[in-house]
């Protein structure tokens, strides 16, 4: 993949993540120690984060780096499922435990069907 395709397709990750974890481009770049015009560069693709600030985008999204620059096409029960946990993760950051509590329920009942589903 073209490295230009990657900083698309990175930043657009970076940003669906952001989102789904209720942050705003400030307080990301609060968490992560850097410019919030650097957030929007890197989300607009633009620019590629160095290694220090990829680490630290992951750290303060409360996730890996592997998952973090995982651009592979995926199916919909696994983006689906991407994004749930991340809308949990972000539930859990902001002290929402009856929400929390609600959204585990749903996805321990839907969990077992996508698993079968991703397998075949």
């Amino acid at each position: 993949m073209p490295l230009r395709e990657f900083e698309m397709q990175f930043g657009n990750r970076l940003r669906r993540m952001r989102k789904a974890k209720k942050l705003s481009q400030e307080e990301l770049a609060h968490r992560a120690g850097c410019d919030v015009s650097t957030i929007g560069r890197i989300e607009r693709g633009e620019k590629s984060p160095r290694l220090g600030l990829l680490l630290a985008l992951a750290e303060a999204m409360h996730t890996t780096v592997s998952d973090l620059v995982d651009c592979r096409p995926h199916t919909p029960a696994q983006d689906i499922r991407r994004e749930l946990y991340d809308r949990i993760d972000g539930l859990v950051e902001k002290g929402s435990k009856q929400k929390v509590e609600m959204v585990r329920m749903v996805m321990e009942s839907v969990m077992p069907y996508g698993r079968k589903r991703d397998r075949g």
